[in-house]
């Protein structure tokens, strides 16, 4: 018996794509059934276009993070957080802001790219 077919769109494809602890469970179990062949998923390509755009304007964490950062400097200047955990916060907020500036491309070639049983 051939697969049935299920056709997603672009906010499937954002749930698929979002940085890691934002992603929809929901939506990787779909994908994770595809892959086993339960069905097939079907994504118009001005999804794949739409969804990289909205990942990275909705998730956008430099806008996130800026203000912690301003309150992290003030604080550091006044004595109010130690050098060391200013430094600490300041990586974390580094990591923080590369999730979604790497994590549209990686994971739509990644995650969708090249997948069994989605087309």
């Amino acid at each position: 018996m051939k697969p049935q077919a299920i056709l997603v769109e672009t906010n499937w494809v954002v749930d698929v794509i979002a940085p890691a602890h934002i992603q929809s469970p929901q939506a990787v179990q779909l994908l994770q059934r595809a892959r086993e062949g339960e069905f097939e998923l079907y994504v118009p390509a001005i999804s794949l276009t739409e969804a990289r755009e909205t990942v990275r304007r909705r998730f956008a964490p430099r806008s996130r993070s800026e203000d912690m950062r301003q309150f992290l400097r003030w604080a550091k200047d006044q004595g109010r957080v130690t050098v060391e955990d200013a430094d600490t916060a300041f990586r974390l907020f580094d990591q923080f802001d590369g999730l979604v500036v790497d994590t549209p491309r990686a994971e739509a070639t990644g995650i969708l790219g090249s997948k069994t049983g989605l087309n």
